[in-house]
């Protein structure tokens, strides 16, 4: 969401797969509380895909629920049964874990907001979609019910950002990601990779399901066409893999070899509560059996070629139309990925490996950025001012002051000028939730996906400076959605310190094995300071300025 918005996830109010950022704004919350005043109705949050199963839309729906209904002037929802009561005043106040409740709110606080899409569509451009861009699956997909119809993230992939009829709404309908098992031989329907061409034509279409990024691939050429008779367009193209299941066509896995992690375990130096457990590996200091890492790490770098394929499909119609001198592209993933590296498998970290993202910018007419890379410390968020700025679509001063990110248009102009990437950047920021079941094992059963925001126990924040990365795990106010430093509630809750020294980006074995919090309680404290400062203001401003001794 943060590259859609250009705004961090504090500031959006979007800390997982429940709510979005058109939600209305209804302030202070009171977890673990119902109001008992007058009841006007009760309206169950559902919509989601999913069928219900997760309680999508949360308290912030149900604040939306409420600030659009006049008599409202209260609510409280329930996690048990994702029941929203609109009350005509909060009255009594009863203890309820499983409740969160609000006055009403206002839709106002974002309503001058727009993301990215919707800034050039706003400016002139057609603005089209295919694929994965706001998360699907959670959001609403045009219920008759207007409470229905808003749920989870944006519904029918946020129908303001594209212009009428040409975005992917329903994709799981059309590009679902069909799991698949490891191991089973291609002809198995049910094989991750899977007896297919190298373009993705299954050789037995009828009972083998296609793959989801060919069919986006597809539809993404088809808007490229119609794109092409109506420059100015923006095309945003969202690939689902390499994202769990590993599927793709089986002659991809002749590319590719599979190793296994330096450091298979979580060092003991470092506070459980940063380590998710994720199959394939089910204890954080028992490594996984090599056999099993091999073909997974081999498995996930035949799905990135695969999905590499597919992305050259795209940018070769680009070429094939003669779009490509005039074109900006940005190309970007929204997560990082770890393989086994400290123990941890998939995202859901703050480590370096979940954290870290590829960003590539082409703007063929700014000369000087051709084939060249940059230091320059960059975050999701910078991706919006950027892309405005470089491709003629001026922001207006109140959503540029709006915006957290910074545009990184001075670095492509000078790419060179290692001074001008340092001080523009001093620190990227990110920032990831846990829910930990049981206290002694804070590494387990620690997902807050479709925990109520009001309820998520503990925050991490992390920061990554040139030569640094440093991170904070801290408990949650779930009323003023803000950290509460210095209050851990379990012993286990910690901080952790990284050297970066030396490190180029193409070493993933060598960085974040020990942590140095201990060791280094001086480069410790002056990162706590830039944390802290990051976390208040969210300002790329703030500046500590590190003294290192080889």
């Amino acid at each position: 969401m943060s590259f859609l918005t250009g705004r961090r996830p504090d500031h959006s109010r979007v800390l997982n797969f429940i709510d979005h950022f058109r939600q209305a704004d209804c302030g202070l919350t009171e977890g673990g509380v119902a109001y008992l005043g007058p009841t006007l109705r009760n309206v169950t949050v559902g919509g989601c895909e999913w069928g219900g199963a997760a309680p999508c839309g949360g308290s912030g729906d149900c604040c939306s629920i409420c600030s659009e209904d006049e008599r409202c002037g209260a609510w409280t929802y329930t996690h048990t049964n994702s029941s929203c009561m609109l009350k005509a005043r909060s009255g009594a106040r009863a203890a309820d874990s499983g409740a969160v409740s609000g006055a009403r709110g206002t839709l106002s606080t974002r309503a001058a907001w727009v993301s990215l899409p919707q800034h050039f569509k706003r400016a002139g451009w057609i603005a089209l979609s295919s694929g994965k861009i706001f998360h699907t699956e959670e959001g609403g997909s045009g219920n008759t019910n207007p409470n229905l119809n808003g749920p989870g993230m944006p519904p029918n992939q946020d129908p303001p950002s594209w212009t009428p009829g040409l975005s992917m709404q329903r994709v799981n309908d059309v590009a679902n990601m069909w799991d698949c098992k490891i191991g089973l031989p291609p002809s198995d329907p049910d094989a991750c990779a899977v007896d297919a061409d190298m373009s993705g034509a299954i050789a037995s279409p009828l009972t083998t399901k296609q793959f989801c990024d060919r069919v986006i691939a597809d539809d993404a050429v088809l808007k490229l066409r119609l794109a092409a008779m109506h420059t100015p367009f923006f095309l945003a193209v969202g690939f689902r893999k390499p994202h769990l299941p590993f599927r793709f066509p089986a002659p991809f896995l002749a590319l590719v070899e599979g190793d296994v992690a330096a450091h298979p375990t979580l060092s003991p130096t470092v506070p459980p509560i940063a380590h998710h457990d994720a199959v394939p590996q089910p204890h954080i200091y028992t490594p996984v059996a090599n056999a099993t890492a091999h073909e997974w790490r081999r498995h996930y770098r035949a799905a990135i070629a695969w999905v590499d394929s597919q992305i050259g499909r795209v940018l070769h119609e680009l070429e094939a139309r003669g779009l490509a001198p005039t074109t900006l592209v940005a190309l970007h993933s929204d997560h990082g990925w770890s393989l086994g590296e400290h123990g941890e498998w998939q995202k859901f970290s703050n480590f370096e490996h979940g954290t870290r993202v590829p960003l590539i910018m082409r703007a063929p007419w700014v000369r000087e950025s051709v084939g060249t890379r940059s230091s320059v410390l960059a975050e999701l968020i910078d991706i919006f001012p950027t892309m405005a700025e470089l491709a003629g679509a001026p922001l207006d001063p109140q959503t540029a002051a709006s915006l957290d990110g910074t545009s990184l248009a001075p670095v492509l102009r000078a790419p060179a000028d290692a001074a001008l990437a340092r001080a523009l950047k001093h620190r990227a920021l990110s920032q990831y939730m846990r829910c930990p079941r049981d206290a002694a094992q804070p590494q387990k059963a620690n997902d807050c996906l479709f925990t109520d925001r009001s309820q998520i126990a503990f925050m991490g924040y992390t920061v990554r400076t040139h030569t640094h990365r440093f991170t904070q795990w801290a408990a949650w106010n779930g009323s003023s959605l803000r950290s509460v430093w210095q209050q851990p509630r379990w012993p286990d809750i910690g901080e952790e310190l990284y050297s970066h020294v030396g490190d180029d980006g193409s070493d993933f074995d060598r960085y974040e094995n020990k942590n140095c919090n201990a060791s280094e309680p001086n480069v410790a404290a002056a990162l706590r300071v830039l944390l802290h400062e990051a976390v208040a203001n969210g300002s790329a401003k703030a500046r500590v300025d590190l003294v290192l001794v080889p």
